[in-house]
Formats: structure tokens, sequence, C-alpha cells
């Protein structure tokens, strides 16, 4: 499943947030024709069951469609969303993994924001949702995420080890709760990990670490490096 030829991301979101879209669909395809056109996709998720009608009204050429319960819900996200999702740009998330090893934190804030602004979400944007996030991108590059791990004082939100390199970062996140908040929480973050010693000492056998406070704000994102 590609979809090179169209953008339904915002589409996506809006039925895993509950609402309903009104789109065309036609009779007798298959999955080797979800591809070809956005009236094709929707047609074979509404003959497989993925969405349904959200009333009788309408006709073929504009039926209002909804993800009918919860349990569908769950695997339009694990099969529906999971196939779109492998066809982002993965240059925006090296560019960004780059970034944060090379200290470039006006880089690394503009490609996470990127990253954000094309993924979908389905829920409120939490800070387990950014973790979540940063803890899988990390995964799938072959680093070593150790989240909420017991740091001195308290626990950090995420640690990523470069073993090969002998390196780590650390990683402190804030949720904000306007956008002009985002410079601040990234010093408040920033300041967490100071007070609670997360950075005190360097891992055994480790030779560098790079300090990051992180603020989010639905799909922008601030990254500060602390200077040493």
């Amino acid at each position: 499943m590609g979809h090179s030829k169209f953008d339904v991301s915002d589409k996506f979101e809006r039925l895993l947030n509950g609402g309903s879209i009104t789109e065309s669909v036609c009779d007798e395809l298959t999955y080797d024709n979800i591809s070809d056109s956005e009236k094709n996709l929707w047609s074979v998720l509404l003959m497989t069951g993925y969405v349904s009608k959200a009333d009788e009204t309408g006709t073929k050429d504009k039926i209002k469609l909804r993800i009918p319960n919860a349990e569908i819900a769950d695997l339009f996200k694990d099969v529906v969303v999971k196939r779109f999702e492998k066809t982002l740009d993965t240059s925006k998330v090296d560019d960004f993994v780059t970034a944060m090893w090379n200290k470039d934190s006006e880089t690394a804030s503009k490609m996470l924001s990127d990253i954000l602004w094309n993924s979908i979400s389905y829920f409120d944007y939490g800070e387990e949702y950014y973790h979540g996030m940063l803890n899988g991108i990390f995964s799938a590059r072959g680093f070593s995420p150790d989240s909420n791990d017991e740091a001195w004082l308290g626990r950090l939100n995420l640690r990523v080890r470069d073993k090969a390199n002998r390196a780590y970062l650390l990683l402190e996140f804030k949720r904000s709760k306007k956008e002009s908040d985002l410079d601040a929480d990234c010093d408040e973050a920033l300041a967490q990990i100071e007070k609670n010693g997360y950075d005190k000492m360097l891992l055994d056998g480790y030779e560098k670490q790079i300090v990051y406070g992180i603020a989010f704000f639905g799909k922008t994102a601030k990254i500060k490096l602390k200077n040493t």
C-alpha cells in the first residue's frame, strides 16, 4: 500500500479523532487498486469494514464515512495508518537524528517539527505521544533508548546510547501550554536535568554526553542544547 499520489493524513486524523469525512466510492476493487487514487482507497476501506457509512443519506459520489467502533479504530491504526506511515519521507528523520548527534539544535528543531506535522495523530498530544515517537525514531535506526531510566535524583525522560561511538543523548521533555512557552519550557527542562543531576556523571565506558531540553506544542517542537 502506498500513497505517493495523494495525501490522506489529515482525513485519517479526523477519522481517528471520532469525526467523519465525505468521499466518493466505487464498486469491485481490490487491494491491488488501492493506491491508484484516493477514491479507490476509500472504496476498499469501506468494502473491507475499516470505515462505514456515517448515515444512510448520500450517493456513491458523496458518502459520509466514519470508523464504526473502538475495536476497528485500533485495527485502523495498526493496519492502515502504519502502512501509510511507512512511506514517510525518511530523509527528514535521518536529518533530525544526524543533527541531534552533531549538536545542531536549530536543524533538529525544524526536522522534528516537520516530522510531527506529517505524522498522523489519533489522540490528544500528551507527553507520552512525543516520548513514544522519539523512542521509535532512535530504536529504528539502531540506537539504544532507555525510557524513564533512573538517573541520580530522579527519572530522565530518555537516554539514547550510541555504543559504537561511546556517546549518548540525554533528553528531557516538556509539553507547552502555548507556542510562545516553547523557549522557556526548554530552559525548564534543562534546569530540571541540572537540578536532578542527570548529567552529573558519564555512564561507565562512555566518553561523551549531549544534553537537550525539548518542548512540544501540538505539532511544533523546540530543542535546546545545554552549553558545556
